[in-house]
């Protein structure tokens, strides 16, 4: 099968719910491999989708680590991913430029909260664990004496919190904290330029 021959492969409802996957971001990974592509699909679980690829872009094998193995909402919402990929190709950022990187990290994200009145729990820690790992990748530039990027990365999370913070309903003291602490670092590194 080719990548756009999958739908006539699955059932509807498995259809429907991996492209409300995709379309909602649940895809935090998307890596392509010598043989093909592997993604993680985040749900109730994180779970690994993998695809073997020939040469002429036909699909040899393609597995999920979910307890259906594969025809599951994961493996859908990856042949979505891929399809858009092929149709709007967008060239990722160098990963020598780390706002860029982060930014397009942040992006799914950010998207996700456009128009929701709430995010679900795996959207909100998503965030959480973006959040921090941008925090620590400030903590790092810092500590490489690399204060200009510390302070670009900290601003750049406060940025987004503005888009975020109306749909997470009952987190005021995390995303305050969060808040807190990325502008606690942005002043310090702002000092030592």
């Amino acid at each position: 099968m080719h990548l756009h021959e999958f739908e006539s492969q699955f059932d509807t409802v498995i259809l429907q719910r991996g492209k409300t996957y995709y379309q909602n971001g649940h895809i935090s990974s998307l890596e392509q491999t010598d043989t093909g592509w592997t993604a993680i699909v985040e749900g109730n679980n994180d779970y690994v989708v993998t695809l073997h690829l020939a040469g002429n872009g036909k699909i040899i094998t393609s597995h999920c680590n979910c307890p259906m193995k594969a025809n599951c909402k994961h493996l859908v919402a990856v042949f979505y991913a891929l399809l858009d990929k092929q149709s709007n190709p967008i060239t990722p950022p160098q990963p020598e430029d780390i706002i860029s990187v982060t930014r397009h990290k942040l992006e799914p994200v950010v998207r996700h909260a456009e128009g929701a009145i709430y995010l679900d729990s795996t959207a909100v820690k998503r965030y959480f664990t973006l959040a921090d790992e941008i925090m620590q990748h400030a903590n790092q530039y810092a500590a490489d004496g690399d204060k200009v990027n510390a302070v670009l990365l900290c601003k750049l999370l406060l940025e987004k919190l503005p888009q975020l913070q109306p749909c997470m309903y009952k987190l005021d003291k995390d995303i305050l904290a969060v808040k807190n602490k990325a502008t606690m670092m942005l002043d310090f590194y702002a000092t030592l330029i």
